[in-house]
């Protein structure tokens, strides 16, 4: 692990692979760790960088809240400090959020964009099945806002992955280390729950994103996630789908071996023709 200063604040990072680079950014509650069955796969060919998000395990947590623009900045920071520009940014969930809004900020620093699932429910349209999947998702993401509200870290990771991560029965499933990070992780979430640009983006700005987008979703996945990618595909003008036939929301925990042969796949083409 090395460590860096960018805005104030010290990062966590590990990288790998010499090629060009690729930049992990991890969802909610989570860690850089949740990618280390994919890293090696792809740092075969590409120079993998994997990060913790400002307030996530390693990286420090500042006084105050931490709104998504401060991770859009640090990210911005990362790529330029690590002289990584531009970046092939591969993302999950909040991640995805993140990931986006630098490639419509600061369009030079990124070379392309895998996104699996971002959370922007706020960019769906009026219609009413999309309507209630996304009041369903928005129901349980309340539960678990009220159990942190409450200290009840542990409740509340829970329920984010019986619930919206992955399914019932999961969370005794996990290994204890990993039930250690999400609940560690889970206020910084809270922070981002309470923004008020969490989960939304001006739609009519992604036109403007020349860099090539693989979109992912998984079958199994809540209809609000797999509504998000569709509208997504609409509205990005150079973006390609693939979905995760017996996976949902975690693939680079479920599936690892798929997503790195899916994302290299994309990768391979983008840098080849660059």
């Amino acid at each position: 692990m090395a460590t860096i200063a960018v805005n104030g604040v010290r990062l966590a990072y590990d990288e790998a692979g010499v090629g060009p680079p690729v930049i992990w950014v991890h969802g909610g509650f989570t860690d850089r760790r949740g990618a280390d069955l994919v890293v090696p796969l792809l740092a075969t060919r590409y120079r993998v960088i994997a990060y913790d998000r400002r307030g996530h395990s390693q990286s420090e947590r500042l006084p105050g809240r931490q709104g998504v623009e401060d991770h859009v900045s640090d990210l911005a920071a990362l790529v330029e400090h690590l002289d990584a520009a531009p970046a092939h940014l591969l993302a999950n969930s909040d991640g995805g959020e993140v990931a986006l809004k630098l490639a419509v900020r600061r369009p030079e620093l990124v070379a392309s964009l895998c996104l699996h699932e971002p959370s922007l429910h706020g960019i769906l349209p009026e219609d009413p099945e999309v309507t209630q999947a996304v009041r369903d998702m928005q129901a349980r993401l309340d539960g678990i806002i009220a159990e942190l509200e409450q200290g009840n870290a542990e409740a509340a990771a829970r329920r984010l992955i019986e619930t919206v991560a992955i399914g019932p029965g999961a969370w005794d499933a996990l290994p204890e280390q990993t039930r250690r990070t999400l609940v560690h992780n889970a206020p910084t979430w809270l922070d981002t729950a309470h923004d008020p640009t969490y989960g939304s983006l001006d739609v009519d700005l992604l036109a403007g994103i020349t860099a090539p987008v693989l979109l992912t979703g998984g079958a199994h996945s809540d209809p609000a996630d797999s509504a998000v990618v569709a509208c997504l595909a609409g509205a990005l003008p150079h973006a390609s789908r693939y979905t995760f036939e017996d996976a949902g929301h975690v693939p680079h925990r479920t599936h690892p071996d798929e997503l790195a042969r899916v994302v290299k796949g994309f990768l391979d083409r983008v840098t080849a023709k660059a």
